[in-house]
């Protein structure tokens, strides 16, 4: 009865701490973008901030602009969090989508993102690493929202 008891609490701790590992654990855009390297067009749909809603309906298909909106979401690390609680109104936020469109297949990304440094990529929500409001005020200056 004894060695069950130890051995349950020591199965129990394993189970803790690989589940604390698992939402510590810095990630890369990389991994939160797999196909990163094959998006051929952004569109910015929705900004939000205390004017109320407003649809920018911004499509961007130049390489090198995608290349620096990538470049943007690369500069940081991720952590994974709970839930996929609505961001959409704690504070600003802006919706994008990410296409890859190729010939053998498509692929696409939702991100939504507050200034806060939350972000919900295709359901799963993520939290940004350093400064929180960064990569947000980097997108909007890119996009002359400011």
């Amino acid at each position: 009865m004894k060695k069950k008891i130890i051995s349950s609490s020591v199965l129990l701790i394993l189970v803790l701490v690989g589940i604390f590992i698992y939402y510590k654990l810095p990630l890369s855009a990389d991994e939160l973008l797999p196909e990163k390297n094959k998006i051929n067009k952004i569109y910015f749909s929705d900004f939000i901030d205390d004017n109320g809603v407003e649809n920018l309906s911004i499509e961007i298909t130049k390489p090198e602009e995608i290349r620096e909106i990538i470049e943007v979401f690369e500069s940081t690390k991720y952590t994974r969090s709970l839930g996929n609680k609505n961001i959409k109104n704690d504070t600003r936020f802006l919706n994008i989508y990410f296409f890859s469109i190729n010939e053998d297949r498509a692929y696409n990304y939702t991100i939504e993102i507050n200034e806060k440094g939350q972000l919900l990529i295709n359901n799963r929500k993520y939290t940004i690493e350093d400064d929180k409001s960064k990569i947000f005020e980097r997108i909007l200056s890119i996009l002359n929202i400011l």
